[in-house]
């Protein structure tokens, strides 16, 4: 519980800081969201953006990551920092070619790697070429995830409700603390202590957001957590065990133990997409047609949103775990 309260204590104080600097400092370098017409976010005037300290700098500075997973997210904490600094951020272009190239970076790293967060991503012994259609809908699985982790803060407590329900996911599906796999272990105790930490600066009134940088490294972090659940149950299965004669190691049941732990967010960027598309504006705009805005819309009350959104996350894997 030390490593715990030390990330609770080390993230209160860097969010203090960003926001009650006597210089205000932190903000001039890490960034402002400006929510311009109001197209994204409930709040009218600039909010600073803490992603690139909460939770970026306390995952790497506790060694919770091995060196691959370490310098992939922190890339990802920097394109996202530049993203946030800009005024009207990236283009779309330059930001899904950096994505896509960190993504790579991590599974060449993770293919040659038996250590934490790769246990999922092993090519010694699977045969690359073989399991190619696989790999590739691994890839892109994982790159979904980060991009619906990416544009899921978008409400005020958004990613720090519905991360600490992915974290408690991952807990339901592996059986709790005790039967939890060691390694990435401290990667979950870093980030519980992270969010419950930036929950009071972001929820229910906003005075802080996590930013580009903020959300892609939580949804980095979460990638990373869920990846290691199939140890016990290798994700390349033998191919006699294939769900798809074509997607040798994908079974129905441990591509539901990866996903489940991102099921709201990916929900919120699946109906997000077909949203735009019927409505023919472009995909990479942002809107207010979200899980949350509509929730909002249809008469909860703001402050309630995220958790009852949360709430869902856990129900649902509840329900998978318990039918």
């Amino acid at each position: 519980m030390s490593l715990f309260f030390a990330s609770l204590t080390i993230s209160l104080l860097l969010c203090a800081l960003v926001l009650w600097s006597p210089r205000g400092w932190p903000q001039s370098w890490l960034g402002r969201d400006d929510p311009g017409d109001l197209a994204r976010k409930q709040q009218g005037r600039p909010i600073p953006v803490a992603g690139l300290l909460v939770p970026t700098l306390v995952l790497l500075a506790f060694g919770a990551l091995d060196f691959g997973s370490g310098l992939c997210l922190a890339l990802l904490a920097v394109l996202g920092w530049v993203d946030d600094r800009l005024d009207h951020g990236l283009s779309w272009k330059g930001k899904l070619t950096a994505q896509l190239l960190i993504l790579v970076l991590f599974f060449l790293y993770a293919s040659t790697r038996s250590s934490y967060g790769t246990s999922l991503l092993q090519l010694s012994y699977l045969g690359f070429f073989s399991r190619l259609p696989t790999w590739l809908v691994l890839f892109l699985l994982c790159y979904l995830v980060l991009t619906a982790w990416n544009i899921y803060d978008n409400f005020d407590g958004g990613v720090a409700w519905m991360a600490l329900a992915g974290l408690a996911s991952c807990l339901i599906l592996h059986g709790g603390f005790d039967t939890f796999p060691t390694p990435p272990f401290p990667l979950l105790i870093l980030l519980s202590g992270a969010m419950l930490a930036f929950l009071p600066f972001n929820w229910p009134h906003a005075r802080l957001y996590l930013g580009n940088a903020g959300s892609q490294t939580t949804g980095f972090a979460l990638l990373l957590l869920t990846l290691p659940l199939g140890s016990q149950h290798p994700f390349m299965i033998p191919d006699q065990e294939s769900w798809l004669p074509l997607l040798p190691g994908l079974s129905p049941s441990l591509l539901m133990t990866f996903l489940l732990p991102h099921l709201l967010p990916l929900l919120d960027l699946l109906q997000v997409t077909i949203g735009r598309g019927l409505r023919r504006r472009p995909l990479w705009v942002g809107d207010r047609m979200h899980l949350a805005h509509l929730l909002h819309r249809s008469g909860c009350k703001a402050p309630l949103v995220a958790p009852l959104l949360a709430a869902t996350q856990i129900l649902c894997v509840l329900a998978y775990v318990t039918l």
